[in-house]
C-alpha cells in the first residue's frame, strides 16, 4: 500500500538536496527511479505524467526533484534506496555523506543564533529554563556519542577521572545527604549529575549541588547506566528484565531480553553495554541496543553481583558475594587475577566498584568500608571504614573529577536513614 508524505523534510534533508542537485540533474535519469518512487507513494500517477511532460531529461528531473522537497524524511529515504538499486550508487553515496555535514552546519548555525541570545534566555520563566536547561543537556549528551562513536578526544573534564593520588591523600566528609530509600547502586549521566538507584522507588537523579533535579519510577530496580546519549539503562533482578528510559526518564523498551536475571550493569564506547546476569551466571557483553554479542561464563561463577569496566585496559571488573571475590577479566573471559582479600582480612559481601587513573575502589558492604587496589589487583589500603568515617552498609560507588568520593549505603537499620556520602580527597 501507498505511503502517505504529508509532513515536510528537514532543514537538513533540504540542504542535502540542495548541495547536490546539480551533480544529480546532470548524471539521473528519473526514469530509472520513478517506479520504486510511486510504489512507495512518494510520487503518484499524475506527478509522474508531469514530470514526464516535460520536455528533457534534465527537466524531468528538476521537476522531480521540486516534488521530492515537498515531501518527507521518508521520501528521501525511498530516493536514495532507489539509487542504489538502480545502480546510482555514486549519488547515493554523495546524498548519504552530505546529509551530517549539513546537520552539523545547521547544528552550529542554530547554537550560534541561542548563544547571541543569552540575555533573552536568562529572562525565561522557570519552565522554559527548565526545558532550556534539559535542551542543552541533551545537545551535550548527544556531541559525546559522537565523539564516543567516532573516536575523537573530548578535550573536556571527563566527570568520572581524577588524577588524584588516592594512596597519599586524606578523606574528608564534604557532605552528607539523606537519601528516600536504599541505595542499590550510582552512575554518572554524560554531564556529571548523579543517577542512584533508590529500592522500592526507582531513579532519583542528582544535580551536581546534590540538588534533587527529578526521578522516575522503576519497579525493584538493581542497578543503572547511562549512555553517552544520556538514556537510562535499569536493570531489575526480580521481575528479570533491562529497561531502556530516555534522557527524561521516560520508558522506551525492554532490552537484552536474552539475559536472564540481570544484576550489574556497566558501559564503556569501546566494548558496548556489560550485563551480568545469574541462571547461568554469565557476563554478557551487548550492543547499546541489548543485542548480545559474547558471553563469558566461568565454572567458579556463583552469584555474579556488579560490574565495572576498566577504562584504561578495558578489563571487566565483576563482584561476586557467594564466593566473596572480585573477578578481573579479559573481554574474552581470560581472567586476569581474583581478590578476596588481604591475608586474612577476607572480603565480605563486596559490592560496587569504580576505577581512577591509578586505583580500583571497592566497596566491602559486610565489611562496612571501602577498600583500594592498584590495576593488578593488589591490596593498598583501607580507604574508608565504618569506624573512621561512619560507613554503614556501603553499596554503590563514585570519584568525580574534583576528587569528591560518592559512597551510598543500602542497610536495615532502624535508627539511621540510608546516607549518600561525598568525601572529599586533600593532597
Amino acid at each position: 500500500m501507498a505511503q502517505q508524505h504529508s509532513t515536510s523534510m528537514t532543514e537538513a534533508h533540504l540542504a542535502t538536496l540542495h548541495a547536490c542537485r546539480v551533480e544529480i540533474e546532470k548524471g539521473l535519469d528519473v526514469e530509472h527511479i520513478m517506479g520504486r518512487c510511486r510504489q512507495e507513494g512518494v510520487i503518484t500517477k499524475a506527478i509522474q505524467d508531469q514530470i514526464r511532460a516535460q520536455t528533457t531529461p534534465m527537466k524531468k528531473c528538476r521537476e522531480f526533484l521540486d516534488i521530492l522537497e515537498t515531501r518527507n524524511t521518508d521520501a528521501f529515504d525511498v530516493f536514495v534506496t532507489a539509487l542504489k538499486e538502480e545502480n546510482y550508487e555514486h549519488l547515493a553515496s554523495k546524498l548519504e555523506n552530505m546529509l551530517p555535514i549539513q546537520s552539523f552546519t545547521i547544528a552550529k548555525s542554530n547554537l550560534k543564533i541561542a548563544s547571541m541570545k543569552t540575555a533573552t534566555l536568562k529572562n525565561l520563566k522557570a519552565e522554559e529554563q527548565s526545558v532550556t536547561q534539559s535542551s542543552i543537556a541533551e545537545v551535550e549528551a548527544l556531541c559525546a556519542q559522537l565523539r564516543s562513536d567516532l573516536g575523537f578526544k573530548n578535550n573536556q573534564v571527563n566527570p568520572t577521572t581524577t588524577s588524584l593520588d588516592l594512596s597519599q591523600c586524606s578523606l574528608t566528609l564534604k557532605q552528607k545527604i539523606e537519601l528516600p530509600n536504599s541505595c542499590r547502586g550510582l552512575c554518572f549521566t554524560p554531564n556529571g549529575e548523579i543517577a542512584v538507584v533508590i529500592m522500592n522507588l526507582g531513579i532519583v537523579i542528582y544535580r551536581k549541588d546534590f540538588s534533587i533535579k527529578f526521578k522516575f519510577k522503576v519497579d525493584k530496580p538493581v542497578n543503572v547506566v547511562c549512555l553517552p546519549t544520556g538514556e537510562f539503562i535499569v536493570s531489575s533482578r526480580e521481575n528479570n528484565c533491562v529497561k531502556l528510559f530516555d534522557s527524561n526518564g521516560q520508558y522506551k523498551e525492554d532490552i537484552c531480553q536474552q539475559v536472564n536475571c540481570p544484576i550489574g550493569l556497566a558501559y564503556n564506547h569501546q566494548l558496548g553495554l556489560v550485563v551480568t546476569g545469574c541462571n547461568p551466571n554469565s557476563v554478557y557483553l551487548c550492543t547499546s541496543s541489548g543485542e548480545v554479542t559474547h558471553t563469558i561464563t566461568n565454572d567458579e561463577f556463583k552469584l555474579l553481583g556488579r560490574v565495572h569496566i576498566n577504562p584504561y585496559n578495558l578489563h571487566l571488573l565483576v563482584s561476586e558475594n557467594t564466593t566473596n571475590t572480585l573477578h578481573c577479566l579479559k573481554k574474552d573471559g581470560t581472567q586476569v587475577f581474583k581478590f578476596k582479600g588481604q591475608g586474612d582480612d577476607k572480603l565480605n559481601d563486596p559490592r560496587g566498584i569504580f576505577v581512577t587513573e591509578q586505583h580500583i575502589l571497592l566497596v566491602d558492604a559486610g565489611n562496612h568500608r571501602v577498600l583500594l587496589l592498584n590495576h593488578k589487583g593488589d591490596f593498598i589500603k583501607v580507604l574508608l571504614t565504618k569506624q573512621q568515617h561512619d560507613l554503614y552498609g556501603p553499596t554503590g560507588i563514585l570519584v568525580d573529577s574534583t576528587g569528591n568520593i560518592l559512597v551510598g549505603e543500602s542497610h536495615r537499620a532502624v535508627d539511621r536513614k540510608d546516607l549518600l556520602y561525598v568525601f572529599k580527597g586533600n593532597t
